[in-house]
C-alpha cells in the first residue's frame, strides 16, 4: 500500500505535534521549575490550528488530546476535551476575523490559551474542588503566552517548508 505524498504532507501537523509532546515529556525539566513549565501541546496545537485554519479537523484535536493525556498521565480525555472546546473556539475566531497579520493571531492564541487556561482551572475545581495557586497559575500562563512566539516561527518554518499551504489550497 503506497502513501500518496499530498496525503502524507497533510498528517505533518499531527506528526509534528505528536514528536514535539514526546519531547516535552520526556526531557526533564530543570530543577526546581517542574510545576512551571509552559504547556507546550498546547501551544504546538494552538498554532497548528491557526497555521493551517479549517484544514485541521476535530479528529486530530482529539488525537492530539489523547496523545498528550497519554504522555503526559493526565485523566484520559481531559486533554482531548480540552483541545476540542479549544479548537472550536479557534475555528470561531478564524471565521469572525482576518488573522492575516501576525499581531491578530498573536491575540488570536493569546484568546485560547487564556480560554484553555481558565477552562482548565474549572475542571480541576469541579474535580478536586480546590483552586490551584493564582501565582503558579499566572507564571505558567505568562511563560506559555511567551513561549508561543517561538513555536510559531518553528512550526510556520516547517508549514512552508512542506509547501503545506499547496497542498491544502488544492483540497
Amino acid at each position: 500500500m503506497r502513501i500518496e505524498k499530498k496525503n502524507f504532507l497533510k498528517t505533518i501537523p499531527t506528526l509534528s505535534s505528536f514528536i514535539i509532546i514526546l519531547f516535552y515529556t520526556t526531557i526533564p525539566s530543570p530543577l526546581g521549575l517542574a510545576l512551571n513549565t509552559p504547556v507546550v501541546p498546547l501551544i504546538c496545537f494552538t498554532c497548528w490550528t491557526l497555521i493551517i485554519k479549517s484544514n485541521m479537523t476535530t479528529s486530530q484535536a482529539f488525537l492530539v488530546g489523547l496523545f498528550t493525556d497519554f504522555c503526559m498521565g493526565s485523566g484520559l480525555g481531559s486533554h482531548s476535551l480540552l483541545f476540542i472546546i479549544c479548537y472550536l473556539l479557534s475555528r470561531l475566531i478564524y471565521m469572525r476575523f482576518d488573522l492575516n497579520n501576525i499581531y491578530k493571531n498573536f491575540a488570536a492564541a493569546l484568546t485560547i490559551i487564556l480560554f484553555y487556561f481558565f477552562i482548565n482551572t474549572l475542571f480541576i475545581y469541579i474535580y478536586y474542588e480546590h483552586f490551584q495557586s493564582l501565582k503558579f497559575l499566572l507564571f505558567k500562563f505568562l511563560v506559555t503566552i511567551t513561549v508561543y512566539p517561538c513555536f510559531y516561527v518553528l512550526l510556520m518554518w516547517l508549514f512552508r517548508l512542506s509547501k503545506l499551504d499547496k497542498v491544502y489550497a488544492e483540497a
